[in-house]
């Protein structure tokens, strides 16, 4: 495996050079190779076939996966925020007998975990009857929720994890860069491929602290003080972000606590706001926002410093080329997944993405919105909500958005407002938004929301994806309401929020 070949040659050549960097100690790339050896010795004793991850942002977590992948046994890293029976529902697919990581009593007692101290302080084993089928060559398995509550094991191979980093590796110029810190989980596919294996690759320091030192005091809660003062201690030089942390940092620099060296900042996760790139590019901050799925080993289009477009996802990377249907779906073409776990489906190369979107004549992808969230409104006219949501996410007086309006007269928004600002607010400025908007885009009500969208009430997937389906249903009489009595200003919901006419 190419990244493995590329730390050992790191360990030989210049061994004294940290590798990572954690909140209690840190590796150089010839500790680093020897913890794997270590490691992967350890693991094979133990007859370790499916290790699952579930440590904190942390060098070990990378170490357990780079001696996983040594040693020939597939990885399944764990969501921290997965929910019990998402958890339970990763170990029953993909039939994991070794976890390493911090279990509660009742986990071990149910799941019949014993301690495997030989290996780790928090390491645990259990005796597997009979483990499901998996493809042979599959290394990892990347468990994304998509929209429903049930996790989907992607299964990939090493030939997939080198191609996109070495992909990634020839499209990012790297010799500026000499320090990359993971803000995301190292679970999250894109901060574990595109972030620290393709760091590891590149030679460079990877610097990786506990989601709590970071910042992170819950599900999609952020700590900005924390966040800003590991920003302004550690410096670094590149970063992957989804777009309500480059809000954040944008913030930061706006206001002047925050002095960045950025010299790579990749964004994905979301459809980013213009006008957010553009405030970005006036700050000088160097953005790049860029496109991928899970099915296809994390990124598949990236903008760069050479090529680089707002408003667009930039062109797909070495190895992948893109397709647009002619109902507007984008597929895409080249490596990638083996299947998803336990399903026997016949695969080509040929991935649909279930996104919308179109190809500039340069060669730039545009993503316009999923092909199953499109509203189609009464009067005919088709409309995706991720288009408008971008616009209203891209005010500081709102934190989230989500769009409805299918089938129905006029568009109406569930609204989270900001710390600091309400409805009123909103409503005070949506009036400058609808201006901009075709008619039959524009928001006619807002409605708040009586807490943010969050993994924990069930209402975003995994990777910060909005479940439209449970939002909507949890919000069912509100909504209706706005049909029934549109000509009325004001109106009580049944959480006793405020709903007002936006026009």
């Amino acid at each position: 495996m190419k990244v493995l070949d590329q730390i050992a040659e790191h360990a030989e050549h210049r061994g004294s050079e940290i590798a990572l960097v954690g909140t209690h100690y840190q590796l150089s790339y010839q500790e680093l190779q020897e913890r794997i050896e270590l490691l992967s010795r350890q693991l094979l004793k133990s007859d370790c076939k499916r290790l699952g991850i579930a440590l904190d942002n942390e060098p070990d977590w990378l170490v357990f996966q780079l001696a996983a992948f040594k040693a020939g046994i597939c990885v399944v890293p764990i969501p921290p925020f997965f929910t019990a029976s998402q958890c339970r529902h990763l170990f029953e697919r993909s039939g994991v007998d070794t976890i390493v990581g911090r279990l509660n009593q009742k986990d071990i007692d149910d799941l019949h975990f014993s301690p495997l101290s030989e290996v780790h302080p928090h390491a645990y084993q259990r005796h597997v009857d009979k483990q499901p089928e998996i493809p042979t060559d599959c290394i990892l398995i990347t468990f994304t929720s998509g929209t429903t509550g049930h996790p989907k094991g992607v299964c990939l191979n090493a030939d997939l994890i080198d191609q996109r980093c070495e992909a990634l590796l020839s499209q990012i110029d790297h010799s500026e860069i000499k320090v990359h810190a993971s803000l995301l989980p190292l679970s999250v596919l894109l901060e574990n491929l595109a972030g620290s294996l393709l760091v590891l690759m590149a030679g460079k320091t990877c610097v990786m602290k506990s989601m709590a030192e970071l910042g992170f005091t819950g599900v999609n809660q952020v700590d900005p003080m924390r966040l800003l003062a590991f920003l302004q201690n550690a410096q670094p030089e590149s970063l992957i972000l989804v777009p309500e942390l480059l809000q954040l940092i944008l913030q930061f620099i706006r206001t002047g606590a925050y002095e960045h060296q950025l010299k790579f900042a990749a964004v994905g996760g979301a459809r980013l706001s213009e006008n957010i790139m553009q405030l970005a590019q006036a700050f000088e901050v160097p953005v790049y926002q860029g496109y991928g799925l899970s099915e296809c080993g994390s990124v598949v289009s990236l903008n760069t410093t050479t090529h680089n477009r707002i408003g667009s996802a930039g062109r797909p990377l070495p190895g992948s080329s893109l397709h647009i249907a002619q109902d507007g779906e984008v597929f895409v073409e080249g490596p990638c997944m083996l299947g998803y776990l336990g399903e026997a489906i016949a695969l080509s190369e040929m991935v649909a993405t279930g996104d919308l979107g179109f190809i500039d004549q340069d060669g730039f992808l545009y993503i316009q919105g999923r092909k199953k969230n499109l509203i189609i409104n009464s009067f005919g006219r088709n409309l995706s909500p991720e288009w408008i949501e971008a616009e209203l996410n891209s005010s500081p007086l709102i934190s989230q958005s989500c769009l409805y309006g299918d089938a129905k007269p006029y568009n109406v928004a569930l609204v989270t407002p900001s710390p600091e600002h309400t409805l009123d607010d909103i409503n005070l400025w949506l009036a400058d938004l609808n201006s901009l908007l075709p008619g039959y885009a524009q928001i006619r009500l807002c409605i708040a929301t009586r807490e943010p969208f969050s993994i924990q009430n069930n209402q975003l997937t995994a990777n910060g994806r909005l479940k439209r389906d449970v939002i909507y249903g949890d919000y069912n009489d509100e909504l209706e309401r706005c049909y029934e009595h549109f000509e009325c200003r004001f109106l009580p919901t049944a959480a006793g929020a405020n709903v007002q006419s936006a026009l």
